[in-house]
């Protein structure tokens, strides 16, 4: 009589295995993720009609996606990154902060670009992207590479003010110097697209005198204006930026 029963709550437990496995499975293949999101998304727990399955934090979706911009555009470290986090008040929930490790393995993460990892696999999801795939693929180039750190560089006239028009990244500039044989020494700023989202971008550099042209010709109005409002993408002709 013992037997019999282990062996029915054995079966139970066998039973409720697969059904847990089926609807995780269901819920995998309709494109939502069967677990807790990561920082920027709320669940649905409660059911409630007027969101998704999955639905972004109204305070935190916007701090972290501007974590990714700036990684993206500024080429930063990670532990600059988090400093500026714990600025603003990233937290993890109910209120208590996110750690070094966590917080690395956000940007790890393709819960982001609008998919999500399970069992070892990706699976494409319907959750509001908080970013491109492009922009995910540039960071993850920017994670493995040499970054400066993004609060101590050189400021520029233009930089963060325009993208380059033909795929959408930033620009950044550098100064060169040149000696001429006469002993003087002429000081030049060059800005450049900075290729993060697209490697094989054809735009080359552009002197500063010449994106001051573009200002008094009235274009460089229209790229304060565009780049403030939106951060569209102005373009000119002949040059990206």
């Amino acid at each position: 009589m013992m037997n019999l029963e282990f062996g029915m709550a054995n079966q139970f437990i066998l039973d409720l295995s697969v059904n847990v496995k089926r609807g995780l499975r269901t819920k995998i293949n309709k494109g939502w993720f069967p677990g807790g999101p990561p920082i920027g998304y709320f669940s649905n727990k409660f059911n409630l009609p007027d969101h998704p399955p999955v639905y972004s934090d109204p305070d935190r979706f916007a701090v972290l996606k501007k974590l990714w911009e700036i990684l993206i555009e500024k080429r930063c470290t990670l532990d600059a990154l988090f400093t500026q986090s714990s600025n603003w008040g990233l937290n993890k929930h109910k209120g208590r902060g996110l750690s070094r490790s966590m917080f690395y393995a956000l940007f790890r993460n393709p819960f982001y670009y609008g998919s999500f990892r399970w069992t070892g696999e990706i699976y494409p999801g319907k959750h509001e992207a908080m970013i491109s795939r492009a922009q995910f693929d540039a960071a993850q180039r920017i994670l493995v590479g040499k970054r400066p750190e993004c609060w101590t560089h050189q400021a520029f006239a233009f930089t963060g003010l325009i993208r380059c028009g033909e795929c959408g990244a930033s620009i950044t500039a550098e100064k060169k110097v040149k000696h001429k044989k006469n002993g003087n020494t002429h000081y030049y700023t060059y800005y450049h697209c900075t290729k993060q989202i697209d490697p094989d971008c054809s735009q080359k550099t552009i002197r500063d005198s010449e994106l001051e042209i573009q200002r008094s010709n009235g274009s460089g109005r229209h790229l304060e204006e565009v780049s403030k409002a939106n951060g569209c993408k102005p373009a000119t002709a002949g040059h990206p930026f």
